[in-house]
């Protein structure tokens, strides 16, 4: 759970205590004393710069520290998307790949299972086509249970 999401749990619990403790105000007796309620009030500043404020006491701690630390941010940016540039394109062709050279092996395997069968040896032959076909299946099945539980678990996020 990032630091965002925990943030907004705490001040959902935070507004959950403070309207219990309001309506319990109002469920109470006329000349009851009141309990006491806090209201706090936070600013959440999320990104890779720092706050602008701080940015500012950097800069008047050191001048011109403002400007470095955003150019190292840039500098980092580059890099990531350098890396994605690389990585992507790289993992798209080893999937690609890899589903060739299955379809290949699949193929290869009903074609000596046909072999078999017709050289006589019918029981291996077809041990070999329904265990190939029973493998590869489960293997495609699999595959699209683990994407749609990516797919779910980059939704919660």
């Amino acid at each position: 759970m990032g630091r965002a999401s925990r943030d907004k749990t705490d001040r959902r619990e935070l507004q959950r205590r403070v309207e219990d403790i309001e309506r319990a105000n109002a469920r109470s007796a006329p000349n009851s004393q009141p309990q006491f309620v806090a209201r706090v009030q936070g600013t959440v500043f999320q990104g890779p710069l720092p706050h602008p404020e701080i940015l500012a006491g950097y800069d008047r701690v050191l001048p011109g520290a403002a400007g470095r630390i955003i150019t190292m941010a840039e500098k980092n940016q580059a890099h990531r998307h350098s890396l994605e540039a690389k990585v992507i394109p790289a993992g798209v062709l080893s999937e690609r790949l890899g589903q060739i050279l299955g379809f290949v092996l699949y193929i290869a395997t009903l074609a000596s299972g046909t072999y078999l069968i017709s050289t006589g040896k019918d029981t291996a032959g077809l041990t070999e086509l329904l265990t190939s076909t029973g493998v590869f299946a489960g293997l495609y099945v699999r595959g699209q249970i683990e994407k749609k539980r990516e797919l779910r678990g980059k939704r919660a996020d």
